[in-house]
C-alpha cells in the first residue's frame, strides 16, 4: 500500500487508508500481548504458574503450551472484540453469528481447559460444589456471561439516547454483545473491571469531545476493547489492589464499583447533553442510523 501511494497498481484507483490501518492495529495488538503475556510467561495473569526463566527463548524454544494457550485465548478474545469494533465504526448491525460463535468457542475450550479461566466465579466454593469440579468451570463462564449483559445493558442505556431508526425497529446493541464475551472469556469480576475502565473512557470522550469532537468517531465497542486490554495488561496489579473488582473483592468494593459505572454513565450522558455534542454521539456512534 506504502509503495503504491494508496492507489491500484492497475486502474490506480485510491485504496481506503482503513485497510493498512486495521493491520497494523491488529498487528500492534497481537505484538502487544506478545511482550506483556506470552515473552513475560503470563506475568500479567493473577493465579498462574510463573516460570523462572522467560524470554523468547525460554517460551519459544522451550514451548510453555499453558501460556501459549493462554496467550491465544486472549487474543483470540480480543480479535473478536476488534472485529465487532471495526463493524460499529462502520455503522453496520454485528452478525448475530459472529456474537455466538465468539461464545461457543470462548465457552468450549474454557471447559476443556480450566485453567485458561484463572479467577473463579465464587472465592470459597460449597462442600456439595467440591465433587462438581466441572460445574465450577460452567458456573464461571455462566456467571461472566450474566454479569457481562447486565454491565453491557448499564453501558448502552444509561450512556447514549435510545433513538428509533424506524417503526418496530429494534437496534442491535453492539456494547452488550462485547460485554457478554468479554464476562465469559475472562470471567466477572474481570468484566466488572472491563465496565470500570469503559465508563471512565466514555466520560473522558464525551468531555474531550467539546474541543475535539472527532473523539467520538471511536465507537463504545471500541473502548471497551481498549479497556480489555488494559486489564489484561494490568490484571496482575488490579487484583493487588483492595477497592478494584477482582477475586478478593469485598461485597462493599463490588457494590462500589457497580455504583462507579452507573453514576459515571449517568453523568457522562447528562453531559452529553449539549446539542452539538449528543449529535456527534449519535451520529459518529451510529444511534438512529440504519444498518
Amino acid at each position: 500500500w506504502l509503495t503504491l501511494g494508496g492507489r491500484c497498481r492497475t486502474c490506480h484507483v485510491k485504496i481506503s487508508p482503513r485497510y493498512p490501518f486495521v493491520e497494523a492495529l491488529t498487528a500492534g495488538i497481537f505484538l502487544l500481548l506478545l511482550f506483556v503475556e506470552l515473552l513475560s510467561g503470563c506475568a500479567n495473569v493473577p493465579f498462574k504458574r510463573h516460570y523462572f526463566h522467560d524470554g523468547f527463548v525460554w517460551i519459544i524454544f522451550y514451548p510453555k503450551w499453558d501460556v501459549v494457550g493462554m496467550y491465544a485465548y486472549h487474543m483470540t478474545l480480543l480479535c473478536f472484540l476488534l472485529v465487532m469494533s471495526l463493524i460499529q465504526w462502520e455503522r453496520a448491525r454485528i452478525p448475530r453469528r459472529l456474537v455466538l460463535t465468539g461464545l461457543g468457542l470462548g465457552a468450549l475450550v474454557a471447559a476443556i481447559s480450566p485453567t485458561l479461566q484463572p479467577v473463579a466465579w465464587l472465592k470459597h466454593y460449597p462442600d456439595w460444589l467440591a465433587h462438581w469440579s466441572w460445574l465450577e468451570r460452567i458456573d464461571t463462564t455462566l456467571a461472566g456471561l450474566v454479569v457481562g449483559a447486565c454491565l453491557g445493558t448499564v453501558l448502552k442505556t444509561a450512556m447514549f439516547s435510545n433513538t428509533q431508526t424506524g417503526k418496530g425497529h429494534r437496534r442491535y446493541a453492539p456494547e452488550i454483545a462485547s460485554m457478554i464475551l468479554v464476562g465469559v472469556y475472562l470471567g466477572w469480576q474481570a468484566a466488572l473491571s472491563v465496565a470500570v475502565f469503559t465508563a471512565l473512557f466514555l466520560i473522558c470522550a464525551v468531555v474531550v469531545a467539546k474541543r475535539w469532537p472527532q473523539i467520538i468517531i471511536m465507537p463504545a465497542s471500541g473502548w471497551i476493547l481498549v479497556a480489555t486490554i488494559l486489564h489484561i495488561c494490568l490484571w496482575s496489579t488490579l487484583t493487588d489492589w483492595p477497592l478494584w473488582p477482582g477475586p478478593h473483592s469485598t461485597v462493599l468494593s463490588i457494590s462500589m464499583s457497580c455504583v462507579g459505572v452507573v453514576a459515571t454513565c449517568t453523568l457522562a450522558r447528562l453531559l452529553s447533553r449539549n446539542s452539538r455534542v449528543a449529535n456527534l454521539v449519535n451520529v459518529e456512534l451510529g444511534e438512529g442510523v440504519p444498518s
